[in-house]
């Protein structure tokens, strides 16, 4: 089976159209059909330092958090540890993903085939130079993700750092060794996963920009898998983002840096966008955009046929709440809810 992945998001704005409410209780209302994996983001690195007269909002300097964000001022020390707790721009506050990403562990009830992993990072996510650089800080963080892995039954650990190779496109700290600590970091990460959970395998996978790629052949070799993101080529420019011909230079590119054979391939997930460029915003597909369109049921069939046909192992996207949903037509029989995740799916593994 090819792998399906939808990259959920905590509620903000119009990702709140995954979640419900049964009484008390917050549910998830993700369609298991389509999926075969979820990667809930983000999780974040803790920081213990906050701007003054904006409480949970990380400490920055300009738009890249200081290294002292990090210092606890109860000991002094610097402690670098996954959460749950992310900060969420459009809310304008820090959102507690706990009970959402039981929500979507809970959906294995009924789907015991589902995989759902903790994706850590994402865009302005920063944290992984000051964290990597050093033992201590790996260790930290590593055995912080295997509590929050026991804590929640997750299925594994999606590490999302957006990009040791050029931390000024992601908007974060980073230097001269951020690669090979990137690297490093996921070596220790499959060893102590090998420690921990020596009953039950679980999956340890990256993302990777679709023309940064910073895996090597080494690294791949202790990944599940790693997810490149073939999308945001030029973002902002209100023209394409997401065309043939940079998807398969960003693939190749990727490909190249692990190693180029039918193992590896299998190894490597194509990345989708569910949103079109609107200029200087993004607009899903549920929206109505008179642009450049970057994806139609058309498009993501071509890029799955594309993933079958030179031997990928499937294929992912950003994000699940910018698909047509019930809510979004007058009909709820109409063909075109769902129609993007069942496109990917079904174009996969067919119906």
């Amino acid at each position: 089976m090819y792998r399906a992945i939808a990259y959920v998001t905590v509620p903000a704005s119009e990702n709140w159209r995954w979640i419900g409410e049964d009484g008390e209780e917050t549910i998830s209302e993700l369609d298991t059909r389509y999926v075969t994996h979820v990667n809930f983001a983000f999780g974040s690195i803790k920081a213990y330092q906050f701007e003054e007269g904006k409480p949970g909002c990380p400490l920055k300097e300009g738009k890249i958090a200081s290294k002292e964000a990090y210092r606890d001022p109860a000991d002094g020390k610097y402690h670098y540890r996954a959460t749950l707790e992310g900060w969420i721009e459009e809310m304008d506050a820090r959102v507690d993903g706990r009970k959402y990403i039981k929500a979507l562990t809970d959906l294995r009830k009924k789907s015991p085939r589902l995989k759902v992993l903790l994706s850590i990072g994402g865009w302005d996510s920063d944290g992984f130079c000051y964290m990597a650089r050093t033992k201590e800080g790996r260790r930290e963080f590593i055995e912080s993700c295997v509590e929050l892995v026991k804590d929640y039954q997750l299925d594994g650990i999606d590490i999302d750092w957006e990009y040791p190779t050029n931390g000024a496109w992601g908007e974060i700290a980073s230097c001269a060794h951020c690669v090979e600590d990137a690297r490093q970091l996921m070596q220790e990460f499959h060893k102590i996963f090998d420690v921990e959970f020596k009953e039950e395998h679980k999956l340890l996978t990256i993302a990777s920009g679709m023309n940064q790629p910073w895996s090597d052949s080494k690294t791949l070799e202790v990944l599940d898998y790693m997810n490149v993101m073939c999308y945001d080529y030029e973002p902002g420019a209100g023209g394409s983002q997401a065309g043939m011909e940079w998807v398969k230079e960003g693939m190749k590119l990727n490909t190249d840096s692990v190693g180029d054979t039918p193992q590896n391939r299998k190894k490597i997930n194509l990345g989708v966008p569910f949103y079109n460029e609107g200029g200087e915003y993004l607009v899903p597909y549920c929206k109505e955009w008179n642009g450049h369109v970057d994806v139609s049921p058309e498009i993501l069939a071509e890029k799955m046929n594309w993933v079958k046909e030179n031997g990928y192992g499937g294929g992912f996207y950003w994000a699940y709440s910018m698909d047509v949903y019930e809510q979004d037509v007058e009909d709820k029989e109409d063909e075109q809810v769902k129609i993007l995740q069942r496109t990917v799916y079904e174009t996969l593994n067919g119906k």
